[in-house]
């Protein structure tokens, strides 16, 4: 299975979001869903996740995404998609990169460890 990206072309955007801590887990069971700041010029190193299928929404900025073997541009509003085992990796471009993933089973586990192998 390939991970995909859906363009912002039909999607809403929102405004602007408060910047806050650089990944912020919002527990409850069920999915996990992560709120990720990479702050500009910075990068997310190429990983996976063992179990996690996961869909991130760009909340604002703009960079790239490490999927498919190849780098891709992301802006606002876009949705990126990517199963279990399947390398990824975000950069942020000028400005901050907010992200909001919903990744289920969560790649945070109950201890506060994470499902992450970097590559």
């Amino acid at each position: 299975m390939l991970a995909w990206i859906h363009s912002s072309r039909e999607w809403p955007v929102p405004n602007s979001v408060e910047s806050g801590a650089a990944i912020q887990n919002f527990p409850f069971e069920g999915p996990g869903i992560i709120r990720v700041t990479i702050l500009a010029g910075q990068e997310v190193p190429n990983h996976y996740h063992h179990y996690s299928h996961s869909f991130v929404y760009v909340v604002e900025g703009e960079g790239t995404v490490f999927l498919n073997g190849q780098d891709h541009p992301v802006k606002i509003g876009d949705v990126i998609y990517y199963p279990p085992k399947h390398v990824h990796g975000f950069k942020a471009g000028k400005k901050d990169l907010i992200l909001l993933a919903v990744e289920n089973p969560p790649s945070t586990k109950p201890d506060g460890s994470r499902d992450t192998v970097f590559v």
